[in-house]
């Protein structure tokens, strides 16, 4: 389907199949979706798709979007729960997006390869697993309420709590780091880490 560039959904749409769309290179607008509860596994992947706006939480499926370099915006509803594994997977371009406190997961890869343009990411303060690979390629730093339950940030880096279990560095961190109380760093806490 590769001339395809808009659809629009008449009525009310609650779930979208998975790889419905994946691969239709021309899809820039979806209309009369913001009220869908699901979407399924590669649904939107490879498309053109631009922005997308969610009213509801969403389940999504794993690479729902990915691949979408013309994906800039996504706005989540108040009450998304989780990010999908490689949900924005090398989507090079989307560079706003917000991290409701809703949130509780954050799969492996989501926002791999995503276009920040905040030199800050806010993490969602009810976070309780984040997955490797979430934020590659993140130059900036992290920060996080004070009243987050499972996570702190220190110095723009994710720790657990009580500061023994290292997370994430982002990649663009600079200096040293104080691991003094840290007895277990994550799998790939310090890749692309290059400063």
């Amino acid at each position: 389907c590769t001339d395809l560039e808009e659809v629009i959904f008449e009525g009310t749409i609650d779930k979208i199949s998975g790889s419905v769309f994946n691969g239709c290179t021309a899809l820039k607008t979806v209309t009369g979706m913001e009220d869908v509860t699901y979407i399924g596994v590669s649904a939107f992947k490879n498309t053109a798709i631009t922005s997308l706006k969610f009213n509801k939480a969403v389940t999504f499926g794993t690479n729902a979007f990915e691949n979408c370099d013309s994906l800039t915006s996504v706005e989540f509803a108040e009450t998304q729960k989780e990010l999908s594994a490689s949900l924005f997977y090398s989507c090079n371009n989307l560079s706003e997006i917000n991290l409701p406190d809703s949130i509780t997961t954050l799969g492996l890869n989501c926002l791999n390869g995503i276009a920040f343009n905040a030199e800050t990411i806010k993490l969602p303060k009810n976070l309780v697993t984040i997955g490797n690979g979430a934020f590659w390629g993140f130059e900036g730093t992290f920060e996080m309420d004070d009243d987050a339950k499972n996570f702190k940030v220190v110095d723009g880096v994710l720790f657990s709590k009580n500061g023994s279990i290292l997370y994430l560095v982002p990649q663009g961190k600079e200096g040293a780091l104080d691991l003094s109380d840290v007895t277990e760093i994550k799998s790939y806490a310090f890749a692309f880490a290059d400063k």
